[in-house]
């Protein structure tokens, strides 16, 4: 059969399609190469040469060509995931302050430092001193509300205090040195040198102060008993106490509040006569009447 020009052009077209169909599958009968394994047995040897042992492992070697190789990008990748955690964060942190003004703020901060160092004037930054005051004045007026009643219960508290640990302990100590002394001409005189004093939170005592207002102490460095204080009211004071001279007036005795025999009377509200007087009223010679 003669060929004819479309016979040797079908034939140069079938020729093509069987080396393309045999190419096609020559490439389905190959085996891919894994990029890593653990043994290399059940491959064949031609196989196994493209295959390097590293770190226990068989990794496929490959070359690189233009950026690309076979690489173990699980520890990028984990990097990457934790720099993108630690992004988020940060971001988020920071957040709250995208309003604030950075250079103003480390204006703030400088001038802040130097009011803890002392070195800041605030004569020249009116503005700033003003809107200071202003922040305590706001501070003090939020709290006024709560400090008052706790100063109102502090000097309740006090004056409770005072009326155990001076007036009681006073009125004992007399009694117990004569039960029948002048208590209504020694009590303020006594009571003057009495403190109820808080030695630890919450605990109180009874101390003995001087003229000065500070604690009393003899001789040897300590402080004076309150019966101590009363032995020298009887020396200051021997009429006002029973067995020195007269009898002693106490609350029940005759305080003479007429005059007569010349005892002179003189009004409790009268202090300053009280104070002028203070020996004749030791000896008898006048009385205070503690119902004027």
């Amino acid at each position: 059969m003669l060929e004819t020009k479309d016979n040797s052009k079908w034939r140069d077209a079938t020729r093509g399609r069987d080396a393309r169909e045999t190419f096609f599958f020559e490439t389905r009968r190959r085996k891919m190469l894994t990029a890593i394994l653990l043994t290399i047995e059940g491959l064949t040897e031609d196989e196994q040469k493209h295959y390097v042992r590293k770190d226990g492992k068989y990794v496929l070697d490959v070359k690189p060509v233009e950026g690309f190789e076979l690489a173990d990008v699980q520890g990028l990748r984990n990097t990457v995931k934790t720099l993108r955690a630690e992004k988020e964060d940060l971001n988020n942190s920071i957040s709250i302050y995208k309003d604030i003004d950075p250079t103003r703020a480390r204006e703030a901060m400088a001038k802040v430092k130097m009011i803890e160092d002392g070195e800041y004037e605030f004569d020249k930054d009116e503005a700033f001193t003003k809107a200071l005051e202003s922040e305590r004045k706001k501070m003090a007026e939020k709290h006024v509300g709560e400090i008052e009643p706790l100063k109102n219960e502090n000097n309740s508290l006090r004056g409770q205090l005072e009326k155990i640990f001076v007036d009681n302990v006073a009125m004992e100590a007399i009694t117990k040195r004569d039960p029948n002394a002048n208590t209504r001409l020694l009590l303020p005189h006594l009571k003057s040198r009495l403190k109820a004093e808080e030695f630890e939170p919450a605990k109180f005592r009874t101390v003995v102060m001087d003229v000065n207002g500070q604690k009393d102490i003899d001789g040897q460095g300590q402080p004076i008993s309150i019966d101590s204080l009363v032995d020298e009211m009887v020396e200051t004071f021997p009429e006002a106490f029973s067995g020195h001279g007269s009898s002693g007036i106490g609350d029940n005795g005759d305080s003479n509040k007429s005059g007569n025999g010349g005892v002179t009377i003189i009004p409790k509200s009268n202090q300053d006569a009280m104070n002028n007087n203070l020996e004749a009223i030791a000896s008898g010679k006048a009385q205070v009447d503690v119902d004027s």
